[in-house]
């Protein structure tokens, strides 16, 4: 009891050309085929602006995300620099160009824009920026190169590793401890 602050939490549909995502429907009407989630994400926020009683601003807005969900965190975040006081990529896709061989690290180094976006991510100063990811889980490469990456540019964020691989029981144990440190 009184372990998080109480707060609303918003479950997004990831895959935003699904018909149950009225941000698609949206987009549809002004001549919109498909929509990725990254491009819908500032009506779904704007939409949650409008519809619940929540605290705006960095300070009050967290997001994270398990698997293809930190995919989307990891990448929302590059196209909305100081949005989010708050970060959690939970065992994160956190990958560039899927066709290279090299280390995300590597990737991030030799894109001036990503690197770019990361740098204004942090230069937004996050509260939080929290990675969690098990030992055998099969993207646990790509995480160590992010990792490697933020090292390297001395950005700070707050790391967790356990066992187990791509499991909901980790995802829970990583929400847990991620909710915890919110807006605090």
């Amino acid at each position: 009891m009184g372990k998080a602050v109480p707060m609303i939490v918003v479950m997004t549909n990831g895959h935003a050309d699904n018909d149950a995502s009225p941000e698609f429907t949206a987009l549809q009407q002004r001549g919109r085929q498909k929509a990725s989630f990254e491009e819908s994400f500032p009506e779904i926020k704007s939409y949650i602006e409008k519809n619940f009683r929540v605290r705006k601003g960095a300070d009050n807005t967290a997001m994270c995300g398990l698997s293809m969900g930190g995919f989307h965190t990891f990448h929302i975040s590059l196209m909305n620099p100081g949005m989010f006081g708050y970060l959690g990529l939970f065992s994160a896709a956190v990958r560039m160009d899927r066709n290279s061989n090299k280390p995300i690290d590597q990737q991030i180094a030799e894109s001036a824009e990503v690197s770019g976006q990361i740098a204004a991510v942090f230069n937004a100063k996050p509260h939080l920026y929290w990675i969690g990811i098990g030992k055998t889980d099969f993207l646990y490469e790509q995480n160590k190169g992010l990792r490697a990456y933020l090292d390297k540019m001395q950005y700070p964020y707050e790391y967790f590793e356990n066992e187990d691989g791509h499991i909901w029981r980790n995802w829970r144990i990583y929400l847990t401890l991620f909710t915890q440190k919110l807006f605090r």
